[in-house]
C-alpha cells in the first residue's frame, strides 16, 4: 500500500468522524463548547492540502480532501446557523420578559398593552438574512428543484 492510499484513508476517516458531529449537532440544534479558531484552521488547512495534494500528483488524497473539506463546510454552516438561530430567539426570550416585569410592576405605556409578536419584534432586520434561514439548511438544500438536461 503507498503513502497516497494511506493518506486518503486518514481524509476518510476525518470526514467520517466530522460527520458524526454533523449528525449530532443537526439533532441537538444547540452549540456548546466549540473553539471557532480551531474550526477555521482546519478547514484552512484542508483547502491547502487540496493544493499540496494536487502538486504531489497524489490523486487519492487529492479526492479524500474534498471529502473532509466539504464536511468541515457543512459543519462551520450548521455552527454559524445555529448560533445565529439561538442568539436571535435569546434577543426575543429578553424582551418577553422585560415586557413581563414591566405588565406585573404596571409600569405599561399606552403603546406597550400587548407584547410584539416576533416578526413585529425583529421588523426590517430579517430581511437582510438569506431566506433560507427561517427552516433547517438540510431541508432547505433538499427541496432545492434540481433540473437535469
Amino acid at each position: 500500500m503507498n503513502e497516497d492510499i494511506i493518506q486518503a484513508a486518514f481524509n476518510i476517516g476525518g470526514c467520517i468522524a466530522i460527520s458524526s458531529s454533523i449528525w449530532k449537532l443537526y439533532h441537538q440544534k444547540i452549540v456548546r463548547g466549540i473553539h471557532w479558531p480551531m474550526m477555521i484552521f482546519f478547514m484552512s488547512w484542508s483547502s491547502y492540502n487540496i493544493y499540496f495534494y494536487g502538486h504531489l500528483v497524489q490523486n487519492y488524497s487529492f479526492y479524500a480532501g474534498f471529502t473532509i473539506l466539504t464536511a468541515e463546510i457543512i459543519y462551520l454552516y450548521l455552527l454559524l446557523y445555529y448560533t445565529y438561530i439561538e442568539k436571535k430567539s435569546d434577543s426575543y426570550s429578553s424582551y418577553l420578559e422585560e415586557y413581563e416585569e414591566k405588565a406585573i410592576s404596571g409600569s405599561l405605556s399606552k403603546t406597550e398593552q400587548r407584547p410584539m409578536t416576533a416578526p413585529e419584534y425583529f421588523g426590517n432586520r430579517t430581511n437582510s438574512v438569506p431566506r433560507f434561514l427561517g427552516k433547517s439548511p438540510l431541508k432547505f438544500i433538499s427541496s432545492r428543484k434540481t433540473t437535469r438536461k
